[in-house]
Formats: C-alpha cells, sequence, structure tokens
C-alpha cells in the first residue's frame, strides 16, 4: 500500500511538470520541443523543466535584448534562425544573467530583480549547451557556437553546519515559541508538534525538503525506526536515523 501510494504521488508530480513544460514550450522555438522529447527516457520531469524554464529565459534575452533575434517571436524560430547565434550573443547573455528583471503575469506586480552568481550562471549556460548539441548531433545545425564560449569558474564554498547549541535553541523555539510576537504564537500553539517532528527529521537525517513532501503516515516504520523516502531519480529508498545525525539510507 505504501509503494503503490508513493508512485502515486511521484505520478502526480511528473504529470504536473509534464504540462508546465509544454506550457513553456508554446513560448519556444519548436527545436526546444524536440529537445525536450529527446531527453525524456534519459532525464527526469525536474531535469527537463529546469530545461525548459532556462531556454525561455534564453530566447527572451535574444528577443529582447538582441537586434539578430527582436524582429521574430521566439516560437516562430526555425533551425536555420537559430544557426545565427554568435559567440557575442552568448557573451552578452552571461552578463545579462548576472542581473535582470523578470516581468510576471500580474502586470499591476512589479517586475522581479534577478540576480545570478557563478553556479547558477554556469547552469543556465549548460541547458543551452546541452540543446545546441542536441541540434548540432541531429545535423539541425552546422556548428555549434556554443562550445566557444568558456563556462564560469565555480568557487568552493565552506559547507556551514549547525552547532549542537544552534540546533537545540530551534528545536527549543518551536516547542516553546521563544521570541515569537503575540499572533505567531496562536499559531505555534497549533503546529508545536508537527514542526518539532519535521525540524527533527530534517536535523537528524538531511533528508531534502522535496524528501519530506513526499512523505505520508505510511511511510513510517516506528518498529525499526525508519521511514521510507523517494529519493531523486529512485523509488523509495528506506532511511534509518543515525546517532551522528546522518542519513543511513
Amino acid at each position: 500500500m505504501a509503494s503503490e501510494q508513493k508512485n502515486h504521488y511521484r505520478d502526480e508530480i511528473d504529470a504536473k511538470r509534464i504540462l508546465q513544460i509544454r506550457s513553456i514550450c508554446r513560448e519556444l522555438p519548436e527545436a526546444c520541443s524536440d529537445f525536450l522529447r529527446g531527453i525524456a527516457l534519459t532525464t527526469g520531469t525536474f531535469t527537463r523543466l529546469a530545461y525548459a524554464i532556462d531556454l525561455r529565459t534564453f530566447f527572451h534575452f535574444l528577443h529582447q535584448e538582441r537586434i539578430a533575434f527582436c524582429d521574430q517571436d521566439p516560437w516562430l524560430l526555425t533551425d536555420s534562425d537559430l544557426e545565427k547565434l554568435t559567440r557575442a550573443d552568448l557573451t552578452a547573455y552571461a552578463e545579462y544573467l548576472t542581473y535582470y528583471l523578470k516581468s510576471t503575469d500580474d502586470n499591476s506586480v512589479p517586475k522581479k530583480e534577478m540576480i545570478n552568481h557563478e553556479l547558477s550562471i554556469k547552469r543556465k549556460l549548460c541547458a543551452i549547451r546541452s540543446f545546441y548539441d542536441y541540434l548540432f548531433k541531429n545535423q539541425r545545425i552546422s556548428s555549434n557556437v556554443t562550445e566557444l564560449v568558456p563556462l564560469p569558474k565555480v568557487h568552493e564554498k565552506p559547507i556551514i553546519r549547525l552547532t549542537r547549541a544552534e540546533m537545540e535553541k530551534m528545536l527549543d523555539q518551536t516547542q516553546n515559541g521563544t521570541g515569537l510576537s503575540k499572533n505567531q504564537r496562536k499559531y505555534q500553539k497549533i503546529t508545536a508538534k508537527r514542526d518539532f517532528a519535521m525540524l527533527s527529521l530534517f536535523l537528524g537525517t538531511g533528508i531534502r525538503v522535496s524528501e519530506c513532501v513526499g512523505m505520508n503516515i505510511n511511510d513510517l516504520d516506528l518498529e525499526n525506526n525508519a521511514f521510507l523516502v523517494t529519493r531523486k531519480g529512485q523509488p523509495g529508498s528506506p532511511v534509518l536515523p543515525s546517532r551522528s545525525g546522518r542519513c543511513l539510507g
């Protein structure tokens, strides 16, 4: 039963993402739909949705910022049009990603400021590389100009961990509502047990938010002090909380 519910949850999430991908593709050149369908058997829906979003950002940039692409709507671009992309276009796009304004569906809402750093810029450029690599390998374009633009170097950042005292303070605040306003405490009294259980789970195992969202009561095995999670790209996997706070699944 738990396995069936887990698969049902995954199917619902996948279906929702597929509809999002199809909706985004209506704004993009037909080649983008072909590309995303071409990698459907080797990638998950989350990866393809991320590619679709990155491609939409890219073609919005070309249409708004580059003269060679401004006269034609992105969804009308042909393979021949895509081959007009230059190294200068890609270099300008990399710089554009450092700061731009993103439009919202509601015109009354101000545009959202978007700031990307090395890792995010690299990921977005990799999406464009993968797309043009697909076009080149399928002989739809004669060359892959994206290979001429180096990806930004990503500098390693130190891993930030909570100290034991910080974890205890967080859990204590969840239980007692320390530092919360009177209005906030009204909700805290209702959700205290739930919040404490969720934070204990995160701190004790290191699972992802998406893994926690996909859990239900049938995934808990109190007899063995374990629970079942749906990991990225995998079916349900058992996780055993350890004394060291690390995930043993």
